[in-house]
């Protein structure tokens, strides 16, 4: 995540996508809510892969609104703009002699499709269930999510670890008014057996969250001097923040998404439950 901060020189826009998109319904008139503008589609073309080895995933960046999206991405080393929930993965960046950002524009129902390379590090356990995360530039805060994909490790050390931390986000209502702001209640909680510690900012603390869904927005705030600190959990304890967002959406209904938890220098990312709102004009 931090190559695609120093390659673009832009903030991240935090993306989740597949289960972690919103979804369109119907509202008291009949005004229907109008679709995402980005969500992630994933495909492994093959289950299986061994430690040190790489796998190939094609993706898509599809559009699911009705009107033309246009983000940016680099155009040879994208793969840059891609993350993954799994501490066992690493995402390969091809070598390039001439890159740089590069405008795309995708019209309703198309997408924006590629191919990239994972690596299964060694010592990785025998299955590996993950999801991806897009980033691209142009959409602040967001990281569009793939649903959950797996892959057999042959020859892998024991069964996957479970999750460190539990992450929760809880809004003031669940009837929000487009466009209008309401606080969501954020947590990171240790939900291992060991001390966890984590590194975030200071004052703008909120760059560490992303949302899945691109409509729902939130501004972190510009500060000259940062910090940064260390945040440290023990056994059952919990970071809590409140988060003020906004959903720039067209229409009413029903929309879920998911919010994403980065801490600094961390290279995976730590997905939160669904959340479920309803959007009314």
């Amino acid at each position: 995540m931090n190559r695609i901060r120093l390659a673009s020189g832009l903030s991240a826009l935090v993306l989740l996508l597949s289960t972690g998109v919103s979804r369109a319904g119907e509202d008291r008139e009949g005004r229907k809510l109008d679709g995402p503008p980005l969500s992630l589609r994933a495909s492994l073309e093959t289950a299986v892969a061994a430690p040190g080895k790489k796998f190939r995933v094609n993706v898509g960046v599809k559009n699911a609104s009705g009107r033309k999206v246009t983000f940016k991405a680099m155009l040879v080393t994208y793969a840059e703009h891609f993350v993954s929930t799994s501490p066992h993965l690493d995402i390969v960046i091809p070598p390039a002699s001439k890159n740089g950002l590069k405008a795309y524009t995708v019209a309703p129902g198309k997408a924006w499709r590629r191919r990239i390379e994972i690596k299964v590090l060694e010592g990785a356990p025998r299955t590996i269930r993950f999801r991806l995360g897009f980033e691209p530039v142009g959409f602040p805060r967001a990281i569009v999510l793939s649903a959950p994909l797996e892959i057999r490790v042959p020859g892998g050390e024991g069964d996957e670890a479970p999750e460190d931390f539990e992450i929760t986000a809880e809004p003031s209502t669940r009837e929000v008014v487009s466009r209008e702001v309401f606080a969501l209640d954020l947590q990171v909680k240790n939900v291992s057996s060991g001390r966890k510690t984590f590194r975030v900012h200071g004052t703008s603390w909120a760059r560490a969250w992303s949302a899945s869904d691109p409509r729902v927005a939130f501004t972190v705030p510009n500060v000259r001097r940062e910090i940064q600190k260390d945040v440290t959990l023990e056994p059952g304890e919990s970071w809590k923040k409140t988060l003020e967002v906004r959903v720039r959406a067209s229409g009413a209904g029903e929309m879920t998404f998911r919010m994403v938890f980065s801490p600094i220098r961390s290279e995976r990312i730590h997905v939160g439950e669904t959340v479920t709102i309803t959007v009314v004009e």
